[in-house]
């Protein structure tokens, strides 16, 4: 009997991605989704912008390494800074996309097919930002904001634009917590996730996944929402072992064997009813597993 090693959803950003990890974050709450089916890899690097990114590429996205399920790609609160009050990390918006492009084509250099997601900047909260900034620099603070709810929609939207000229889907987290109201409640420092903010995130990358790859959306159990049981399913990336209320507790070996055969199973007619966009290798790289 050989099972198969989960597949790769790959989470790249700046702090927004590297703290999607800590708890109620957006990217925990995806590897709690994905568990047993895929294992969620946080590469986010606190306070890189776009040109920085770039000479990550090579070590984040490597060509001998299986076709990750899915990509993430949030970047653009600090390519935004405001240039006269911190020149340091901003990047101009056409910059900006044109290096949002490089990582895209490369990322499609890499693999097969890859499926992308494109996630924007989220908005700024201007008054939580200046208390931040009066508590960390005290008599140091300048009060003045280096990133604004203006320059972070600017470059949302160059988020979307890009995503329609590269043919990948975006979602535009700025526009869509704006649209919410009051918030306040997303951020703890006017810039940075809490919790609630987080669930904001992870619940439209949920929603984006379904609408657009829906071959890898998780369905819950319908009755009690969990991701781990035998009343889940997800078409493109089966569990890895079978879930503890299919195994029989008097004859497990049978149990085990019987879910790796019905997976490799699974996996080859979810390969062959998206050959159309799909190659046998990139379902290989995302799971696909054989019974020997």
């Amino acid at each position: 009997m050989t099972s198969r090693q989960p597949a790769q959803i790959i989470l790249f950003g700046d702090s927004i991605t590297q703290q999607s990890f800590r708890e109620g974050g957006w990217g925990a709450r995806l590897a709690c989704q994905y568990s047993r089916r895929a294992d969620v890899i946080n590469r986010g690097f606190s306070g890189y912008n776009t040109a920085w990114a770039l000479f990550t590429l090579s070590d984040v996205f490597r060509s001998n390494t299986p076709t990750p399920a899915l990509i993430t790609i949030l970047y653009g609160p600090n390519d935004a800074c405001d240039p006269k009050v911190d020149a340091r990390q901003y990047v101009p918006v056409d910059k900006f996309k044109e290096n949002l492009g490089k990582i895209i084509t490369h990322i499609r250099q890499t693999y097969h097919q890859p499926r992308i997601l494109l996630l924007s900047p989220p908005p700024v909260e201007h008054s939580q930002r200046l208390e931040w900034q009066r508590k960390r620099y005290k008599d140091e603070a300048t009060g003045l904001l280096e990133r604004t709810l203006t320059l972070a929609s600017m470059y949302a939207k160059a988020v979307d634009q890009v995503g329609k000229e590269h043919n990948v889907p975006s979602v535009n987290l700025c526009q869509l917590m704006t649209s919410m109201g009051d918030i306040k409640p997303f951020f703890w420092d006017g810039l940075h996730l809490t919790s609630e903010g987080n669930k904001v995130v992870f619940e439209a990358v949920v929603k984006a996944i379904d609408a657009n790859f829906p071959e890898i959306a998780v369905k819950l159990d319908p009755v009690t929402g969990s991701e781990g049981n035998s009343a889940t399913d997800c078409k493109a990336l089966p569990k890895q072992f079978p879930w503890h209320d299919e195994i029989d507790s008097k004859n497990p070996a049978q149990s085990f064997h019987k879910t790796v055969f019905e997976t490799s199973n699974k996996s080859i007619h979810a390969a062959v009813g998206l050959i159309a966009s799909q190659t046998p290798t990139s379902y290989l790289s995302g799971g696909l597993l054989f019974v020997t």
